[in-house]
């Protein structure tokens, strides 16, 4: 069936179309349309009982065409090209409008409606290019969510301009060989608005898990995009998303309580892990929260990767972050072992050991006061030796102190009362 510069050329009716089944060339050429032209209700490549019977070239052809084409609720189906195909390409002189609504497609050698005979035409950021239709971009489907008894929340985010448009959704068997849609089943059409590019809208549909979900979009100028990607009917999982952390620096010693912070669309639970961590610290695989003390010998840079993995629909997804967290070294003091009260005589010759332990295995110098006459300490052994003289009986106040090698420096002392008696001879 062609019509040449004609309008008000009506081609079937709902419930009682024609059956346009093995053309040697198209099913219906469209050519130059005046207003009023519409293509309904008919069987095209396939006989109303669904026996295929294709047409050797497009099922339907719209080009060169000013006026709006209506092209709806037709069963497009077998043909060796594209089911409906519009303007623009090589041989094609303009660029029509047309709105294709309702129609069902499958097994048609190339896709179920192509803009522009020219493949898929994928969505442009921010919807601006022209032929026919206008290249409307397809809706995306984002995420599916099973409601029980064959319903679904099906998310689509829409990368067109703001407005009102409808959302014809349909379910096929399997995609067409490119990953693009069929359309077998017209499932529904839904009125929806949006106030930003790129606003994802949700509705809710009838659908056959394992099947596949398409749709159309349609603006208020009755331009229709092409069919989407074919997405199956399951519970789409997505992905969580970590916040950055920021680099850490820390002391050794210190406690530590850091919690990452992360977004699961789809609200699944996750479980934490991490690596690089420095030594004290673990993650909770629950929380994420990293908490522990910071050892002594922990003095370093660690790249720290934290990853979260949701428990969502299979495959599992994760996000994870890295940073960089420092440690800086911590001095800690020496300790000096007590020394008991000292009891000598005048001339006595003396040997008083001294000791210190230093958490750091630091170097330590010792150094004391209050020695009585004739006494010295050993700088690195902290020995006290020497003989007293015959002018040093009395009561001494020693205090023994081991300083360690770092900067600043840190000390401990410790004190005791060496009590020298006259000696009578």
């Amino acid at each position: 069936i062609a019509v040449d510069s004609s309008g008000g050329v009506v081609i079937g009716t709902p419930g009682n179309g024609n059956t346009i089944v093995g053309a040697a060339s198209d099913g219906i050429d469209v050519y130059d349309a005046g207003a009023g032209v519409i293509v309904e209700g008919n069987y095209i490549g396939q006989l109303p009982d669904g026996t295929p019977e294709g047409n050797v070239d497009d099922g339907v052809e719209v080009t060169n065409s000013s006026e709006l084409v209506v092209v709806r609720g037709n069963a497009i189906s077998n043909n060796g090209s594209a089911g409906i195909v519009l303007g623009a390409g090589s041989f094609f002189s303009g660029a029509p409008d047309v709105l294709i609504s309702e129609n069902t497609f499958s097994n048609n050698t190339e896709l179920a409606i192509e803009l522009n005979n020219d493949g898929p035409s994928l969505n442009d950021v921010g919807d601006g290019d022209g032929g026919a239709n206008d290249t409307l971009n397809m809706p995306n489907i984002v995420d599916i969510v099973d409601l029980g008894g064959g319903q679904w929340d099906v998310t689509f985010e829409l990368q067109v301009a703001p407005g009102t448009y409808t959302l014809e959704v349909f379910e096929s068997d399997a995609p067409h060989s490119t990953g693009f849609g069929e359309a077998e089943i017209f499932l529904g059409s839904h009125i929806v608005t949006i106030g930003s590019y790129g606003e994802e809208v949700t509705i809710t549909e009838s659908g056959t898990a394992g099947e596949y979900y398409t749709a159309t979009l349609t603006n208020a100028a009755s331009q229709t995009s092409e069919l989407n990607e074919a997405t199956v009917i399951a519970e789409i999982n997505r992905q969580p998303v970590l916040d950055p952390i920021s680099n850490q620096v820390d002391a050794e010693g210190n406690t530590i309580v850091l919690t990452p912070v992360v977004t699961d669309p789809d609200g699944d639970s996750m479980i934490w892990t991490a690596t690089g961590l420095p030594p004290g610290l673990t993650i909770d695989a629950a929380t994420g929260e990293i908490t522990g003390n910071l050892d002594f010998t922990s003095a370093g840079t660690y790249p720290v990767t934290i990853t979260a993995t949701d428990n969502g629909v299979a495959p599992t997804l994760a996000d994870t972050t890295t940073f960089t967290w420092t440690i800086t070294d911590t001095n800690r003091p020496p300790v000096v072992s007590p020394i008991l009260d000292q009891t000598n005589d005048e001339a006595d010759t003396v040997s008083i050991p001294s000791s210190a332990t230093d958490p750091d295995n630091d170097n330590l110098t010792f150094t004391a006061t209050g020695l009585p006459p004739g006494t010295t300490i050993n700088p690195t052994t902290g020995e006290i030796t020497g003989t007293l003289t015959y002018a040093s009986a009395g009561t001494y106040t020693v205090n023994i102190t081991a300083t360690d090698d770092r900067t600043p420096n840190l000390a401990d002392t410790t004190s005791f009362t060496w009590f020298n008696q006259i000696l009578i001879t």
